[in-house]
């Protein structure tokens, strides 16, 4: 048999004849090759339709950087919050006064409230200064 069947034969009467002719006839998926004008009409609507999404997405990066915009503050304070629910203490910045401990060698800082805050070790310049105010306290004696 050949590939086509009643080529020449309208397509009202190929249909007839087909019937007319089959051995059985059944419903089957299958593949169809387009014709030019189906296949531009396809090319169009696709085209359409990736215009459209282009701008959807674009609307819905906005959306999303917009609620982003929105939501990163919250974060932040929540994380800060959070910190301070795990360490049970807060970080803070105000004046603190140092006082140099020169018999153990150590530098401690003290808030308003008197509280020692940090200690550190003297730096070489801090107990130099200290052996400074000893010489002029016993040169002027």
């Amino acid at each position: 048999m050949s590939k086509d069947m009643f080529i020449k034969e309208s397509p009202e009467e190929r249909k007839q004849m087909l019937e007319d002719n089959c051995y059985n006839k059944e419903e089957m998926d299958f593949t169809r090759e387009y014709n030019s004008d189906d296949l531009e009409k396809l090319k169009h609507e696709y085209s359409q339709d990736m215009i459209f999404l282009a701008k959807k997405q674009e609307d819905l990066d906005q959306i999303k950087k917009d609620f982003k915009g929105d939501m990163d503050p919250i974060k932040l304070e929540a994380g800060t919050k959070l910190r301070g629910i795990r360490s049970r203490n807060k970080e803070v910045c105000e004046t603190v006064y140092a006082f140099d401990d020169q018999k153990n060698k150590i530098m401690e800082f003290y808030d308003l409230e008197g509280k020692m805050v940090y200690s550190r070790p003297l730096t070489q310049n801090e107990r130099q200064l200290q052996l400074k105010a000893i010489n002029n306290e016993t040169e002027t004696n």
